[in-house]
């Protein structure tokens, strides 16, 4: 695998956040409701037993393969782009299904500062927008990215070829992502200090500053609309590359059935992204 100077985000997460969101540092760390995240998606993750990110981020895609320890996780490289022999299309051989519908509606009132647009979208804005402090976000395009493991080991039984990185899965820290739930679009009623709504059009919208591959424009009705896929939570974080069949498994019993299922980090993310109010930090 490609050396790569991966993103560590962990047990110092209760700090950063604080310091990025403005909230007091007591010496606890954040509870569900403080993350970047709207409450109804909150809710969804939780009960879909999703691994939420307490910091969203772009790089967490399927075949994204982490190192998640006690300290934290850190995105390593990715699974299509640095793990297939040359000459092998691996966005092919994974069929990464992109959009799939959560099945649910999820609306939102979530209000963020600056800093947060300027975190996930590198926003920042000048002239007559200068006055701009706050968003509230509403989710307009959202879903779920997936791969399934179970194609990997079809296409290395069916071929005979190895992936290139094998030997860096086997490390027992390191795993892939299968399923990601994705936001790909938001739609942002701006506010001044006064909390009075900023309106965007043709003129002002090139007030509006982005980073890289992210897109911006000015709704009908005065909102801005920024697109730029960003994971907002992860699961089937799984082991690749030892045990049985060259992929680790856990036997789960259910009422009358034996099923196997691949070691996960899931609920070791969940316990780094969502240390509770009254955990002490470390």
């Amino acid at each position: 695998m490609k050396s790569m100077h991966g993103k560590m985000i962990g047990v110092v997460l209760c700090t950063v956040l604080a310091a990025v969101l403005f909230f007091p540092v007591t010496g606890l760390c954040l509870e569900y409701e403080d993350l970047l995240l709207p409450k109804p998606l909150i809710d969804y993750l939780k009960s879909h037993n999703w691994a939420p990110l307490a910091m969203p981020d772009s790089t967490y895609t399927p075949g994204a393969i982490l190192s998640v320890t006690t300290r934290g996780t850190q995105w390593i490289g990715n699974l299509q782009k640095d793990c297939f022999p040359e000459g092998v299309d691996g966005q092919k051989i994974l069929e990464i299904e992109v959009g799939s519908p959560p099945g649910v509606q999820l609306n939102s009132n979530k209000e963020f500062g600056l800093n947060v647009l300027s975190q996930l979208y590198g926003i920042n804005f000048t002239g007559s927008l200068s006055v701009v402090r706050k968003a509230t976000l509403n989710l307009t395009d959202y879903g779920i990215d997936r791969f399934s493991l179970i194609r990997l080991k079809g296409w290395e039984n069916k071929t005979g070829n190895k992936l290139t990185c094998a030997n860096d899965l086997r490390q027992a820290d390191v795993y892939v992502v299968q399923e990601a739930f994705v936001v790909r679009k938001g739609t942002y009623t701006l506010t001044n200090a006064n909390n009075a709504t900023i309106r965007l059009d043709v003129n002002n919208i090139r007030n509006v500053n982005v980073g890289v591959g992210v897109t911006a424009k000015a709704t009908s009705d005065g909102k801005l609309e920024v697109e730029k896929p960003i994971v907002f939570a992860v699961k089937e974080v799984a082991k690749v590359g030892a045990g049985p069949g060259g992929i680790p498994w856990i036997i789960v019993t259910s009422p009358g059935r034996l099923m196997i299922e691949p070691v996960t980090g899931d609920e070791q993310i969940k316990e780094l992204f969502f240390a509770f109010k009254g955990a002490p930090m470390k």
